[in-house]
């Protein structure tokens, strides 16, 4: 059964309903919230100058692995680079945002493998609207990575399992690396 079959347009609607909802549920605290305790040790993390000083940061600071961080470090600097004049801070938390779109999205695609349109769309309204998710779906730490991790894991598992090529193999192996430096994966 493919992702979006004979209902193309249907599923396209709610994907973008989805997208809004992950978005107006964590945004209003994402761009109006101060940075809090953690963030600023993430905030240390992305001011340093370059990504092996940033990772020198991670490790003597942090508890977590890197790809979060450096993820962060290198969106800041490449838009320090393109000169945008966007200053650092709860600007960033767009990151964790999309990941949490994202981490909507797949988890609808991957329950319309699995259940009927309605309960795929039910499972998607959860993830949108989780209170662990919203809370933790939009802030500077690793959340809404590992969280996306979790579920680009089983989609493209699931995708691997049923086609075995050599793309799905190697984007597994993307998301297994990801995630064993994303959090507790």
């Amino acid at each position: 059964m493919s992702t979006f079959g004979a209902q193309r347009p249907r599923r396209i609607a709610i994907v973008i309903l989805l997208a809004a909802c992950t978005l107006g549920a964590r945004a209003p605290g994402a761009l109006h919230d101060p940075l809090w305790q953690d963030e600023v040790g993430t905030m240390r993390v992305i001011s340093q100058r370059s990504p092996r000083s940033a990772l020198g940061q991670v490790v003597r600071q942090e508890s977590t692995p890197p790809v979060f961080f450096l993820t962060e470090w290198a969106v800041d600097h490449g838009a320090a680079a393109l000169d945008s004049g966007v200053k650092p801070g709860p600007w960033l938390r767009a990151i964790p945002l999309a990941f949490s779109i994202v981490t909507t999205v797949l988890t609808f695609l991957l329950a319309c493998e699995l259940l009927p349109l309605w309960a795929a769309t039910l499972a998607g309204l959860l993830v949108a609207f989780s209170g662990e998710l919203v809370v933790h779906g939009a802030e500077l730490r690793a959340y809404a990575l590992l969280a996306l991790t979790y579920v680009a894991f089983a989609f493209v598992l699931e995708r691997a399992v049923a086609h075995p090529r050599r793309l799905t193999l190697v984007l597994l192996g993307g998301v297994v690396a990801v995630g064993s430096l994303t959090h507790y994966f």
